[in-house]
């Protein structure tokens, strides 16, 4: 009976520990996610800042035309999940949510990962920090 309690008490303190480094994770993912990102992916181009107040605006511009959208982000453990308020190229993605693994942040770049259609994870794609 000893090592039963001695176990539960060991197991208690591991998930207390692992769930306070979750959520210290992500308060600093959301720390250093506020601010002006831009990626550059060959022909196309994009910035996107994220406010304090969980919303975000997006630009992007390519050989194909321009966009901007508006929505709000959260993060969960290392997932960015952001939702689309208005698309200026297609209002029928309003409302979508989007998905993107947070591989490495730090003050001046980010590497992402966003989920697929398949819930596969896409390329690794690089942003840099220019506010």
């Amino acid at each position: 009976m000893r090592f039963f309690a001695q176990r539960f008490i060991f197991c208690l303190m591991a998930t207390c520990v692992a769930l306070t480094m979750g959520c210290s994770n992500q308060a600093d993912n959301a720390e250093k996610l506020v601010g002006t990102w831009k990626i550059s992916l060959g022909i196309a181009a994009g910035t996107t800042t994220f406010s304090e107040d969980f919303t975000y605006s997006a630009n992007f511009v390519s050989l194909f035309g321009s966009s901007e959208t508006t929505g709000t982000w959260k993060i969960k453990d290392d997932l960015l999940i952001t939702v689309i308020k208005t698309d200026s190229r297609d209002p029928r993605n309003v409302g979508k949510e989007g998905i993107s693994r947070i591989v490495e942040i730090n003050d001046s770049s980010m590497i992402m990962q966003g989920q697929e259609d398949d819930g596969e994870w896409g390329q690794r794609q690089e942003w840099k920090r220019i506010k």
